[in-house]
């Protein structure tokens, strides 16, 4: 296969990040704008880098280390963007990105993490050194961090959460073709199968990339949540689904309304301990007027 052809999916996605970034700089106008800009300009950055090494111009060491430490850096913005989006805070993740920049000191300083270069498929791949681990171990654990804060938001059940909720989920979706990649091509490497990743690590950050920008536009989104089992919104759909698709050829919607409360409240005082005051304030109710709908769904379900 020659050169050119293998390098077209790279193009591709060079060329759409490079359009995410001028709509970035152009549409958004609201506290991401920022964080997406460096976002998108790092991988616009590291989608080139790959793409040089296509080229006379980029077949050398001293190219492939550009490329890792941008893929390091935008590993780390990455995470910082999601802990923005879904408002956590975890110290944590400050020692683990200090640990992505001694790395990238390492890649430009040393051979401990890449060794040299060699040609693979019409471009280059590096030659691990005798830390290379250190790097594959700093890209599964920030990855999978980034994942699990996704996942605590999509899948939490607070009401005040609806909005963190919908864009963690649309992030959560776009990221698992990256993540999926990424795993795939360290779990090969691991084996000693000799892969390049620069077909298909393009094309899922650019689906990455596109998802991001999605969840923190300025517009109304949509909750992809309601595609995901486990959450708030999936339950919801499928409650109502099952009331309004029962079977039934009439039904009281009174009645249904109630049970329909009643999963809703007896799932806020689980979730809460049992606590009516902590209940109630998921549900938006007062505690006495949640104390009084407990009453009217216990007498309810003794009828």
């Amino acid at each position: 296969m020659q050169p050119s052809l293998i390098a077209i999916p790279s193009f591709i996605a060079l060329l759409i990040k490079c359009y995410f970034l001028f709509f970035v700089a152009i549409k958004q106008k609201n506290d991401f704008k920022q964080l997406l800009i460096i976002l998108v300009t790092l991988l616009c950055l590291l989608n080139f880098a790959e793409f040089l090494t296509f080229t006379q111009i980029g077949q050398n060491l001293a190219m492939l280390k550009i490329y890792y430490v941008l893929a390091i850096l935008s590993l780390i913005l990455l995470t910082v963007l999601v802990l923005v989006v879904t408002k956590v805070n975890i110290v944590a993740v400050n020692l683990l990105h200090s640990f992505g920049i001694v790395i990238s000191v390492l890649i430009v300083f040393t051979d401990f993490i890449i060794a040299d270069s060699k040609m693979l498929h019409s471009t280059i791949t590096r030659i691990p050194g005798e830390f290379y681990f250190l790097f594959q171990m700093f890209s599964i654990i920030e990855l999978i961090t980034c994942i699990y804060i996704i996942c605590k938001k999509t899948f939490s059940y607070s009401e005040k959460d609806n909005i963190i909720r919908a864009r963690s989920s649309i992030i959560l979706i776009s990221m698992l073709p990256l993540l999926i990649s990424v795993l795939t091509v360290i779990f090969l490497m691991a084996l000693g199968v000799k892969v390049n990743a620069v077909v298909i690590v393009p094309i899922t950050t650019t689906i990455f990339l596109a998802g991001c920008i999605y969840a923190c536009s300025n517009n109304k989104i949509f909750d992809f949540s309601i595609l995901i089992p486990g959450t708030l919104s999936w339950s919801r759909k499928n409650n109502l689904f099952f009331f309004l698709y029962a079977g039934e050829e009439k039904i009281n919607l009174q009645d249904q309304l109630l049970r329909l409360e009643k999963l809703y409240i007896e799932e806020a005082m689980k979730k809460n301990g049992g606590k009516i005051s902590k209940a109630a304030d998921a549900l938006g109710y007062t505690p006495g007027k949640l104390d009084y709908r407990l009453k009217s769904i216990h007498q309810m379900d003794d009828k």
